[in-house]
């Protein structure tokens, strides 16, 4: 007999469950005794049920198939109704469905799913479990409609949802956004580790090909995963996590999964939370300018703005006090915006200076990530070309993983691109081929370690080879030798800068040290 049952009065309203039921339900039995049947469920199903209870009544007993608990999952319902009791007792199992089934039947992101949502979190908060959730985006779905027709484009998607909807759990769920995006619900995760599996299994399903016209065409997918109460503590908070996670993966337009990191992807403030970061502003923000010096011209050829906190400059170690003043994309855009306009009047002043090529400005994570970053630098930067020029913007070499499209954006608008932070991660010779960058950069700390250290050497030595190979300059950070100076020279770095070429200039000073240079 099955074990998932429930107990309804004759006025429709629940008496009792059975653990199973309960759990489909997120409920306890003293939450769910005496609410009605239209308290519980849909409008829609609620009324199925009362149609069912009906006919049970009259006939001793019906059957029917619902999406009783969630949207996406249909459930064979045996209603039986108990004369001398005075009750119907209904017994639940899992439907079989054809893909053409979970196809329509595919609950979508409603208010309901929303509220639905928030009463797992508030379970998983009780029992000190998780609730998980995916998104996941079949990318360029549009694309095999625009190629192959409107009925190839659903075969496709048919299998897809047959492929997900038979990795699920009972009690999953699994809910369609938008053409090519998906929602996957994991209630009753232990932890990120977990739900990453899911995730990793769901992708694994979808990379074998889908037969299409005597081809096997296989699919890009992304798939961003959250945590609800340990990343978020609603459903509009995991939502919001999940779409972030999911918009770092399409970044790199590679199949992929990323868990939601709040550190680098920053939920919402509330207007509070920002007035109060607000209050410093940036007055004790100020820039000023590292020289870089050609090996061969022996002269300055380009400089790297430094950002300066209460006159501390904030790069290498440092750069996580500016990090903490950028905790939200509101701030991100108004330090953007005040960088820029710090920069206007020396890049218009140094476009008289033959022979400097620059400013090296560096540009963190928590930048790129900001919403509309290159709406609101274009709108900051309409300056002369000659002057637009002479900006480079500096980004780690792991974010050509998430904003390779984005860096192509920039060059696209006449700015140029520097690569550094290869000691944490290494991009492909193609990578950096074809994104063409303008310098590659050996930061400071495999330059002080490139003498005691083999495997420094070695990394150095690789990157060294690949800038020859591709005739990319190659400049170095942190050169505080003459010793240092010269084994980097011998390794065919071209540009340098660092404590042995002096301090930092504030913006007079560097328009005088260029002057003096040509005299």
């Amino acid at each position: 007999m099955p074990s998932t049952l429930a107990w309804i009065d004759h006025q429709a309203r629940y008496i009792t469950a059975s653990p199973s039921f309960l759990a489909l339900l997120s409920r306890s039995a003293d939450a769910l005794h005496h609410q009605h049947l239209s308290d519980i469920h849909t409008p829609a199903c609620a009324a199925q049920l009362q149609q069912q209870l009906t006919r049970a009544r009259d006939t001793g007993e019906s059957e029917t198939t619902l999406a009783l608990f969630q949207h996406d999952t249909l459930y064979r319902c045996k209603i039986h109704w108990v004369a001398p009791l005075e009750h119907f007792v209904i017994a639940v199992s899992p439907s079989p469905q054809t893909a053409d089934e979970r196809q329509q039947q595919l609950g979508r992101t409603t208010p309901l799913f929303k509220a639905a949502l928030d009463e797992q979190i508030t379970l998983a908060k009780r029992q000190g479990r998780q609730v998980a959730l995916l998104s996941l985006e079949i990318m360029k779905l549009g694309w095999v409609e625009a190629s192959y027709g409107a009925q190839a484009s659903a075969t496709v998607l048919s299998e897809v949802c047959e492929r997900l909807s038979s990795s699920l759990r009972e009690g999953d769920g699994l809910y369609r956004v938008d053409e090519e995006t998906f929602v996957i619900q994991l209630n009753n995760i232990s932890d990120s580790a977990a739900a990453v599996a899911v995730a990793n299994r769901l992708l694994e399903k979808l990379f074998y090909g889908i037969r299409l016209e005597r081809q096997a065409l296989h699919l890009n997918v992304a798939v961003g995963v959250a945590l609800a109460p340990s990343q978020a503590s609603d459903a509009g908070e995991l939502t919001g996590a999940a779409k972030q996670a999911l918009q770092a993966v399409k970044r790199s337009n590679q199949s992929g999964v990323r868990l939601y990191d709040p550190a680098r992807q920053r939920k919402a403030l509330h207007l509070s939370d920002l007035s109060e970061l607000l209050q410093p502003s940036f007055e004790h923000l100020s820039f000023r300018f590292r020289p870089l010096y050609g090996v061969r011209s022996h002269r300055m050829e380009a400089a790297q703005l430094i950002p300066m906190l209460r006159d501390t400059p904030c790069t290498g170690k440092d750069e996580s006090q500016l990090q903490n003043l950028l905790s939200s994309d509101s701030l991100c855009q108004q330090y953007l915006a005040h960088m820029l306009n710090a920069l206007q009047e020396p890049l218009t002043d140094l476009t008289h200076q033959k022979g400097f090529n620059g400013i090296i400005v560096r540009i963190p994570a928590m930048i790129l990530e900001a919403p509309e970053f290159i709406n609101h630098l274009r709108a900051h930067t309409q300056w002369p070309e000659a002057a637009k020029n002479l900006l480079f913007f500096e980004v780690d070499a792991v974010e050509i993983q998430e904003f390779e499209g984005l860096l192509f954006d920039l060059e696209a608008l006449g700015f140029r691109i520097v690569i550094n932070g290869f000691s944490e991660f290494q991009p492909s010779l193609q990578q950096i081929k074809e994104l063409e960058p303008e310098m590659l950069k050996l930061e400071e700390n495999l330059v002080q370690q490139m003498e005691s250290h083999p495997q420094t050497r070695a990394l150095l030595e690789n990157i060294t080879d690949m800038a020859h190979d591709l005739d990319i300059p190659l400049t170095a950070d942190g050169v505080q030798s003459a010793g240092q100076r010269l084994q980097l020279a011998q390794q065919g770095v071209s540009l340098m800068q660092g404590d042995y070429f002096g301090g930092l200039l504030t913006n007079d000073l560097l328009i005088e040290q260029l002057i003096l240079e040509k005299l």
